[in-house]
């Protein structure tokens, strides 16, 4: 056969087999992607991607049902079964751990949000061992959310409740019983992660090691084999957690870690040490810089530094400066740049903390003059790219310039130096980490003045620019006269705290005072007037932490009829007249003139609120509610407040609330968090207003033989992303709006009344009985006459917060004889105890 005749064959045997079997039409390739919608994924077609509706799905007239959220790989795991919960409670108590408690526990713990919030749900989806751990944990934390306020005193202990315990005892006994065998070794490190936890929130802290040791052993016999029984997705998110939590009890626990251990005794040390070598960015040199500062602190606040450690540091110091140099050789940090300054800084500073804060001897600061200028040099470089050029500004994370232009001031010897980082504090109007400028300044230079008062009395010979002795801070004691107030509470560190400056003439500008509320960044800062002469009212000008001037608010009121009446215009009280005597002045604010009265025996001070109450027409539906309040969603019992609407109260023009009534629902009302006001329609010419919400739960009565009935209110202020511990302004207006709902009560005169002339002599049978009914007429007829009632409330503010609030009020209400109400008076009363004083320098 030729090779003529073999083409011609294949030639006949391609078209019989094309007309036998037609070709199917090729499909046009294009690129596969992964981040198309659900719907175009379903019918393997290519989404035109268009956010948040794709156009493909549009064109064909249904709804576009979005993308899916990318997750990591570890992640994507095949779903596995629905866990079977034996109660409702169980799943209630798993899904609030997955949902909120997960972050809770991320917060107290670094390099931990992937496990509490991603891996420990996963691995409970399917080992028994894990969900009855998760149970226990949600059942331990939930319960919080409505602990009574009188059991958070003085600390927050309550009732393990029985599922928790069942659930603990569950998976303990399936991890004890388990063939090791068969279980995963990443069940028994969450399970050991897990166990802490518990122990933990119960406060029974003393097994704490034994569980993070049991994991840290499982993990080095793990590793020890190769890691093959340890998955490495696993491991790259758990061990950091447990370094991080071997970190954290090498620093707060005694005696860990125990011997035996296979840890070090300086393992906190030389952990941070070694993680300062893993730098390749500017994140993790900012990283390394914290922990540096860290080793630092802890190795010279102990009696002796360890002969290893004197070692290793220095040997960190340069190992993190040759990092630094290597990033800026890369471009990575520019040497004029904002994070480069940062950076060498604090690397400067660690340096200086190092050689200095465990010396005796004070003459050995002489030798780092060069370094402080720098440190100064440094931070007045800072400020200004601050102030004129934000933006050069990239690192998230901020160690601040408060902390190294303290230690300047109060370490260094050379007048210039210290003086000069005295004035960069002055005029820097920061906040970093709870700290103002305004406070460091005033603590730095009480240092600095009383360093250069002894100065002055020492030998001649001595020269004017060298401090020869310093104060330490922990020898500083300023005066019991304060400024700074915490009300309603007689305790210390708990209430609402308050910032009061006193104003002598015209010292400070609107603009600066609201200037002044924001750097305090407390809930309102009061600012408190000369009185032009005696017996005359002050000014009260109150602003909050925004800046901006409210036109009443209770606290301050309270807190500065304290600071008045305990510091300006004290006097000494008579024991004899003790329960009645009181003293009374008057403030000026923008809501009016208000009488604010003290009795220095009970150390209680009130105020008359001046009252201009009003319903808002218009109610605020559950649904605007639940979008400031995100999280009660998941709650089981939010469906009982569905289609419920709450009222909308003015206490004084400019001061409105959302009344929020959860007295048969605590469990949203533990579920609270800080959030938004909702959106509200105030009636017109009530507006602009201060809008907050108030929720609230009525508890029982208080009652007590001659004296008015007490209403208990369990209340939570929650209005512009925070939760206020103590709202006077707010109380009032719930007092007033249940005082005007609720039914009346008889007062204890009315019980004690005397009979009247046709009740005075007994009769009997139907005489009796038709005069009875003829005075019963009688009274019944007295058109035109007003009767008072007085409403007392006891509202306990701020238990959720740890800063309990206790506050009074009274309410009048004049009942008309046509049945209307209405508030005659309304008087807010509480304590409040003084903490700190301080000087504004400059105006």
């Amino acid at each position: 056969m030729s090779l003529t005749s073999v083409i011609d064959i294949r030639v006949d045997s391609d078209e019989s087999s094309s007309t036998a079997y037609p070709r199917h039409r090729k499909r046009k390739w294009h690129t596969k992607v992964a981040t198309g919608c659900l719907k175009c994924k379903s019918r393997r077609i290519k989404c035109s991607e268009e956010k948040p509706q794709c156009h493909k799905c549009l064109k064909l007239g249904m709804p576009c049902p979005g993308y899916k959220v990318p997750v990591a790989r570890i992640f994507e795991l095949e779903p596995s079964p629905n866990p079977v919960f034996e109660t409702d409670l169980e799943w209630s108590r798993h899904q609030y751990f997955v949902n909120v408690g997960s972050k809770i526990l991320a917060t107290f713990q670094l390099n931990s949000l992937l496990f509490w919030s991603r891996l420990a749900p996963q691995l409970g989806q399917r080992h028994a061992a894990v969900r009855h751990s998760l149970t226990a944990l949600g059942a331990l934390q939930a319960p919080l959310h409505s602990v009574p306020p009188d059991r958070l005193q003085p600390r927050p202990r309550y009732e393990i409740s029985a599922l928790a315990i069942s659930q603990m005892q569950k998976s303990m006994h399936i991890i004890r019983t388990a063939d090791p065998t068969s279980v995963p070794v990443e069940v028994f490190l969450t399970c050991c992660m897990l166990f802490l936890a518990q122990q933990f929130w119960i406060e029974k802290t003393s097994s704490a090691p034994t569980h993070v040791l049991a994991a840290n052993r499982i993990v080095q016999e793990s590793l020890s084999r190769g890691g093959s029984q340890l998955p490495k997705e696993f491991a790259d998110i758990f061990i950091p957690s447990l370094n991080e939590l071997i970190n954290q009890l090498c620093t707060f626990s005694d005696g860990f870690p125990p011997p035996g251990s296979g840890l070090p005794v300086d393992h906190h040390l030389d952990f941070d040490v070694k993680q300062i070598g893993a730098v390749s960015d500017k994140t993790t040199a900012i990283d390394a810089i914290d922990r540096l500062l860290k080793c630092v602190i802890r190795a010279t606040s102990g009696p002796r530094i360890p002969q290893t450690l004197k070692r290793k540091i220095p040997l960190a110091f340069e190992a993190l400066d040759h990092k630094l140099q290597e990033l800026h050789a890369a471009d990575i940090l520019p040497r004029d740049g904002y994070d480069w300054t940062h950076l060498h800084l604090h690397l400067l500073v660690a340096r200086v903390m190092f050689y200095t804060l465990d010396s005796s001897n004070e003459a050995g600061l002489d030798d780092f003059l060069a370094d402080f200028s720098l440190i100064v040099a440094d931070c007045k470089k800072l400020v200004e790219m601050d102030i004129h050029n934000p933006p050069l500004k990239s690192l998230n994370t901020h160690l601040g310039v408060l902390p190294p232009l303290f230690f300047a001031a109060t370490r260094c010897r050379q007048w210039g130096v210290r003086h000069e980082a005295l004035q960069l504090l002055h005029d820097a109007r920061v906040s970093e980490r709870g700290w103002t400028s305004c406070i460091a300044f005033t603590i730095a230079k009480f240092v600095v003045d009383q360093e250069e008062d002894i100065l002055n009395v020492l030998a001649e010979d001595y020269e004017a620019d060298q401090v020869i002795r310093r104060i330490r801070l922990h020898s500083i004691k300023l005066s019991n006269d304060s400024h700074q107030a915490f009300v309603f509470t007689p305790e210390k560190f708990q209430g609402n705290p308050l910032a009061l400056v006193s104003v002598h003439g015209n010292a400070l500008s609107q603009k600066r005072k609201a200037q002044l509320a924001r750097e305090f960044k407390y809930s309102e800062t009061v600012f408190l007037h000369d009185a032009p002469g005696p017996g005359q009212p002050r000014l009260l000008e109150i602003f909050t932490e925004t800046g901006e001037e409210l036109p009443f608010a209770g606290h301050p009121i309270i807190g500065t009829a304290h600071y008045i009446f305990n510091f300006l215009e004290k006097i000494n009280y008579d024991p004899a007249s003790r329960d009645t005597q009181k003293q009374t002045t008057t403030l000026l604010t923008k809501a009016g003139r208000i009488p604010i009265f003290y009795n220095p025996y009970r150390g209680v001070a009130a105020c008359a609120v001046p009252t201009n109450f009003h319903i808002h027409s218009k109610h605020v539906d559950i649904e605007k509610i639940i979008t400031t309040q995100p999280q009660v969603q998941i709650v089981p019992t939010i469906d009982k407040e569905r289609g419920r609407s709450f009222p909308l109260v003015s206490i004084v023009k400019g001061m409105t609330f959302v009344l929020v009534d959860l007295t048969d629902n605590p469990e949203i009302f533990g579920a609270l968090q800080a959030g938004k006001s909702p959106e509200v329609e105030l009636d017109p010419q009530w507006s602009p207003s201060f809008v907050g919400c108030m929720y609230y739960r009525v508890l029982a009565k208080s009652e007590a033989p001659g004296e008015p009935a007490i209403h208990n209110v369990q209340a939570r202020m929650i209005s512009h992303g925070i939760e206020d511990p103590g709202t006077g302004s707010a109380c009032c207006a719930l007092s007033c709006y249940l005082s005007l709902n609720a039914p009346s009560e008889k007062r204890p005169s009315d019980q004690t009344k005397k009979p009247t002339k046709a009740s005075a002599a007994p009769s009997t049978g139907a005489e009796a009985t038709g005069e009875s009914d003829l005075v019963k007429k009688a009274e019944d007829l007295k058109l035109g006459e007003t009767k008072t009632e007085r409403k007392v409330f006891g509202i306990q503010q701020g238990a959720e917060m740890g800063r309990l609030c206790t506050i009074a009020v009274e309410v009048d209400v004049k009942n008309e004889a046509d049945g209307k109400k209405s508030i005659t008076n309304v008087v807010l009363s509480g304590r409040a105890n003084m903490m700190l004083k301080g000087e504004l320098i400059g105006n």
